[in-house]
């Protein structure tokens, strides 16, 4: 539980991870950003989470809320950006 809490609350992590994620998928979490500007940092974290290929139950751990929740802010965050659901 120690290491899903400290995981899930690093700063740093969620860094490294989007570095990680734009390495490898040409700056893809970057232009989401720069698209969308008005993106809230709950936000970014649940495209980052996505991107980086975490379960729904993986997320819902990590974000401390129920896999329903995530089902729905995913699919907010899809619309609100136009990302199509193949991009996930």
């Amino acid at each position: 539980k120690n290491i899903v809490k400290d995981f899930s609350s690093s700063e740093e992590d969620m860094k490294w991870m989007e570095k990680v994620i734009n390495y490898s998928s040409n700056n893809l979490l970057q232009d989401i950003y720069d698209r969308y500007p008005h993106l809230k940092a709950e936000e970014k974290k649940l495209l980052c989470y996505i991107y980086a290929g975490f379960s729904p139950k993986a997320i819902s751990i990590f974000l401390n809320i129920p896999v329903e929740t995530v089902y729905n802010r995913k699919s907010r965050l899809m619309a609100k950006t136009c990302l199509s659901k193949a991009k996930k």
